[in-house]
């Protein structure tokens, strides 16, 4: 019993530490593996971008995403708890990456960064 639970909590660390599955926005995808994203040509394995998200030390998650312009699509998202978050979208069709990050302060004093 004890071996199972183990694998079990072995196998959610390593999933975790994996980052968010790819999303694909037809001639792009993106990968994060913590902070740090990756944007290819679909089929290919090189990258040709890199970089690191604006919040770094979030939650990665898969989020679908609705932009008035381009529609549906897909996101990875780094959230904080303080409410802080940043998102890389793919559209399908778009020959680009959109990038978004909202900054918050929890404290309620001013405060500039």
């Amino acid at each position: 019993m004890f071996r199972s639970w183990l694998l079990i909590a072995i196998c959610l660390i390593l999933a975790c530490a994996a980052g968010a599955q790819p999303i694909h926005g037809g001639r792009l995808s993106v990968s994060c593996d913590g902070d740090q994203f990756a944007v290819r040509v679909t089929g290919q394995a090189r990258p040709f971008a890199t970089g690191r998200l604006h919040v770094t030390g979030g939650v990665l998650r898969v989020i679908a995403v609705k932009d008035r312009d381009f529609g549906q699509g897909q996101a990875i998202e780094s959230s904080l708890p303080d409410g802080s978050r940043a998102t890389v979208q793919l559209f399908p069709g778009l020959p680009f990456v959109l990038f978004s990050a909202t900054l918050a302060n929890p404290t309620g004093e001013a405060a500039v960064t």
